[in-house]
């Protein structure tokens, strides 16, 4: 599988996400992304770490302006004492309800996604790997549908890896229960 990360509100061909739904704005900060390759051999590799103390938002980081691709509006407010601190916005009012409508800034880390670009990170079909996310959780979601979290997902802009599965961890506010939850989720595609 080739695979690529997804953030919710902030960072990572490979993302990290913050969605943020008709609610006050919450400011989830995260401390340090990484990932490690060929976790099956006894000697693993890390092919990309940001410890996020560069004081440039992506698409900066450790690679330089270039290290992410970002999507969506705004999102990501400061990086600042390595720490990336994210202000999801809200959309606007609905015309139907009045309420909010969800918006989300997606940072993706391009380099791991195409081997011609990247040979020796390239996280293609076998390939064994870990994503880590070390999050500041001093700021939770606290209304229904807010959320942050980290997506993998298995497939990139290399037309022979198509991919279809999507696996994601998140911190959401439960629009069931109404209290801050952990979610571990593996939507298969196939």
């Amino acid at each position: 599988m080739s695979h690529r990360l997804s953030v919710v509100a902030s960072v990572l061909a490979t993302s990290l996400l913050s969605i943020s739904a008709h609610a006050l704005p919450f400011a989830p900060v995260i401390d340090e992304f990484w990932v490690v390759k060929d976790t099956a051999l006894a000697i693993p590799s890390e092919i990309f770490r940001d410890s996020f103390g560069d004081g440039v938002v992506p698409p900066s980081g450790p690679d330089g302006a270039a290290t992410y691709g970002v999507f969506g509006p705004g999102g990501m407010t400061s990086e600042a004492g390595g720490k990336l601190t994210m202000t999801p916005s809200l959309g606007e009012p609905t015309v139907v309800t009045t309420t909010f409508a969800d918006t989300s800034t997606q940072v993706t880390r391009i380099l791991s996604a195409n081997p011609a670009v990247d040979p020796a990170n390239f996280l293609g079909v076998g390939a064994s790997f870990e994503i880590h996310g070390l999050y500041d959780m001093s700021s939770l979601p606290e209304v229904v549908g807010q959320s942050f979290g980290i997506r993998a997902i298995d497939r990139s802009s290399v037309p022979a890896n198509e991919g279809d599965n999507t696996i994601s961890f998140s911190v959401a506010n439960s629009s069931m229960t109404g209290e801050v939850i952990v979610l571990l989720q593996l939507v298969d595609f196939a």
